[in-house]
């Protein structure tokens, strides 16, 4: 029985088996005998592409959707956010973003973003932000859990220069796919954009994309950096890693971002330094005007 969906090494095999089948169907002569066994695969191979294109299509969930989201987790986390909070911000949602040029995948959305205050156990609203975020990334989307923390206790979050965490709600839009698929000119090897390169004027997330992949779960599920890319969270710093880096250390920023163990493994948040990019990365940089908590 074929499978309800495919990996994307099944969906490499499938086409591997389909294309060996046609060339013995067109070069041997059993077209009758093996074209029931080939439309098969041929038919599973297009209809989960189809299916792959809808999710794309489809990955960034409406602002009443997000809305939703924000109720069910403010009142199962409890983050405190009251009824009048959740009603200001219903009243608030920003335009839509404008559509991108034919035949290119939308990677700009809306995105209702969450800044917690500090806890009652004293877990500063930085750390305290991204750890229930990331909890609901772990929780209903299987993303890998974030381990760096567990690993080197002595590793701390901070925000790029210039960035604050402010308490509250807000909407922003963020382009997701900025920098991918645009390399540095007369680069030959490591082709991407990275965090260090960004122009000074752009405004870099950091919790607002954490709360983005808790709304969007298919733009978690669909990164592969080939069609969807993985994404740096350029607005984190992650400092105190125990790496032998010796004069280079304080010229290194570490910054997490999304990206797999492998091809089939979950989604995961790992690390990378600031000054190496990566082809199938994108920074993801606010596309909206800046405006203040």
């Amino acid at each position: 029985m074929p499978k309800e969906r495919y990996t994307d090494r099944e969906l490499e095999m499938l086409a591997k088996a389909a294309d060996a089948l046609e060339t013995v169907m067109d070069g041997c002569g059993y077209r009758d005998l093996l074209y029931g066994k080939w439309s098969l695969l041929a038919g599973d191979i297009r209809h989960e592409h189809a299916l792959r294109d809808e999710e794309r299509a489809a990955m960034f969930v409406s602002p009443q959707r997000q809305l939703f989201n924000l109720a069910r987790w403010n009142a199962r986390r409890g983050w405190g956010f009251t009824d009048d909070d959740l009603s200001d911000i219903a009243r608030e949602i920003p335009p839509e973003p404008p559509a991108p040029e034919k035949g290119r995948l939308q990677l700009t959305a809306r995105v209702l973003e969450v800044y917690l205050p500090d806890g009652i156990d004293g877990a500063p609203g930085l750390r305290r932000t991204f750890d229930e975020l990331t909890a609901i990334l772990d929780e209903e989307q299987g993303m890998r859990p974030f381990h760096l923390f567990g690993l080197w206790p002595q590793m701390t979050l901070g925000l790029a220069p210039g960035l604050r965490h402010s308490p509250g709600l807000r909407w922003r839009t963020i382009d997701f796919g900025y920098g991918w698929g645009k390399p540095a000119k007369e680069c030959r090897k490591l082709c991407g954009i990275a965090p260090r390169h960004l122009e000074p004027g752009l405004e870099r997330p950091h919790a607002g994309l954490l709360a983005a992949a808790a709304h969007f779960p298919l733009w978690l599920t669909r990164m592969d950096g080939k069609k969807v890319p993985y994404a740096w969270l350029p607005g984190y710093e992650l400092s105190g890693f125990p790496h032998g880096l010796g004069p280079m250390r304080d010229r290194i920023v570490h910054h997490p971002r999304f990206t797999r163990e492998s091809a089939e493994g979950p989604p995961m948040l790992y690390y990378g330094w600031d000054y190496v990019p990566a082809e199938d990365v994108s920074v993801p940089v606010y596309a909206d005007a800046k405006t203040d908590p």
